[in-house]
């Protein structure tokens, strides 16, 4: 049905384009301000979907205007779309470049994150150069790069340890026509002092999850599930596992925003912090910071953990099932392609929900902004201008911005539309799964959250 529905879109859009003579159509800026975001069509474009943005400073008369994605009618760039795809833009018309993406580890989040390049890549007119695991080797990490520069690489995805970026940054300083972004990890560069966002000052520009307010929100599923299910637990009797990663900045918003709110929802009263920074970030290290936890307390009948991230996650849930423990035990974490990945394989545990981004959405973006920095679109000062905090935006003189990328909860059999949808929307067929689905089921385009700015 989805291949279906491509191919007539497809076929509808040449005939508007043979019609028009090739040239795309443009909606006029609606006067409230407010950004209609009803997604689109693949072959509708974008930037009717989207406000008059930032930079509406017309072109001189007279002067020639370069054709940019997502431009507003008055040939002005559309600053806060144009990393998005646009159908209507030609990204052959330029240079093709190439793109290669390398993470600390190969687990089943970076694998995604590798097929989702992959896909968007041909669209944004670039050349997959592939997938590279560190194998949580730092060392390894940075050799990896510089190999990948020498071949001449364009554009890097990055997801190192976090306490790397420094590194990372000093070394690609030397290659300045080199575009890099970090994926899953804020790049930041480890400084300390009065006024300095917690890790340091923004190295790059960043598209990803209000972290702390994600943690928050596990807090709440946490007890809402409790509440739900077994309303009758003696809270003597329930344990709550609350995993961190201490030396990484954005790990330590998740695990504070769920702390406060299993606080504030539930008191301290078995509440036993792991941190997993001795342990890693895999399944074993959840299965080593759960263990001892979960041994040294068997007065506990219903186990709460928030993993952090989906590996942890599904480490505590095999130590859960080793106690028998798994119909009154939740485990949750922010990811979510590691559940669907053992749900998809029959596997159903104590793991039962993830707040889930799709990488197929959060890399588009970053992907359109790098090619917009290579075209020389705009800089890295001037993309997303709506997204640029206020007290986190790179430093005096900087204006780095961090784009919000639009989550869901998922659970152990809820998640296959929105999967579908997403295959759909990114033109891809990673997921596949049978499920009718249309564009306007969700909105790939966010609205800046309440208190974003400030935060």
């Amino acid at each position: 049905m989805k291949k279906v529905l491509a191919l007539i879109l497809a076929l509808c859009m040449v005939s508007c384009l043979v019609a028009c003579g090739g040239g795309s159509s443009e909606t006029p800026k609606d006067d409230s301000g407010k950004q209609d975001t009803t997604p689109a069509t693949p072959d509708e474009g974008k930037q009717d979907d989207a406000e008059t943005p930032a930079d509406e400073t017309p072109a001189d008369e007279g002067a020639e205007t370069v054709a940019t994605p997502h431009m507003n009618e008055d040939g002005s760039r559309n600053l806060d779309m144009i990393g998005y795809y646009d159908l209507d833009f030609d990204y052959a018309s330029g240079p093709s470049y190439k793109i290669a993406y390398v993470a600390q580890s190969a687990t089943v989040l970076y694998q995604q994150t590798a097929a989702a390049v992959e896909t968007w890549a041909p669209r944004f007119n670039m050349q997959w150069l592939g997938f590279s695991s560190a194998e949580n080797d730092n060392d390894m990490f940075m050799t990896q790069v510089q190999v990948l520069l020498d071949q001449g690489v364009d554009i890097l995805l990055l997801d190192p340890d976090t306490t790397i970026y420094p590194a990372v940054a000093g070394l690609l300083a030397d290659y300045p026509e080199v575009q890099w972004m970090g994926n899953m990890g804020i790049p930041r560069d480890g400084t300390t002092g009065d006024g300095v966002p917690n890790g340091g000052q923004l190295l790059k520009n960043f598209a990803g999850k209000d972290y702390y307010g994600a943690g928050v929100l596990c807090g709440q599923k946490l007890y809402d599930w409790l509440n739900e299910t077994y309303p009758d637990a003696a809270r003597s009797e329930v344990g709550i596992i609350l995993m961190n990663y201490s030396t990484s900045p954005q790990l330590v918003e998740r695990y504070q925003g769920c702390y406060d709110k299993v606080l504030e929802l539930m008191g301290e009263e078995n509440v036993f912090p792991v941190d997993l920074v001795s342990y890693g970030l895999g399944v074993q290290a959840g299965i080593d910071g759960a263990s001892p936890v979960i041994s040294t307390n068997d007065n506990i009948k219903y186990w709460l953990v928030f993993g952090l991230v989906d590996d942890p996650a599904q480490g505590a849930a095999s130590v859960i099932s080793t106690a028998g423990l798994t119909d009154t035990s939740c485990c949750i974490a922010i990811g979510g392609a590691g559940l669907q990945t053992q749900c998809d394989a029959g596997q159903y545990d104590s793991f039962r929900f993830a707040y889930f981004t799709s990488y197929f959405m959060s890399v588009e973006p970053m992907m359109g902004a790098m090619y917009a920095f290579k075209r020389g679109f705009c800089t890295e000062d001037e993309i997303w201008p709506s997204w640029v905090k206020k007290n986190d935006h790179g430093g005096e003189g900087r204006t780095l911005s961090t784009l919000y990328i639009p989550a869901i909860w998922i659970g152990q059999n809820d998640y296959f539309q929105f999967l579908e949808w997403v295959d759909l929307y990114s033109g891809g067929n990673y997921y596949n799964y049978d499920a009718e689905v249309t564009l306007d089921m969700y909105d790939p385009y966010p609205d800046v959250p309440d208190g974003w700015l400030d935060s």
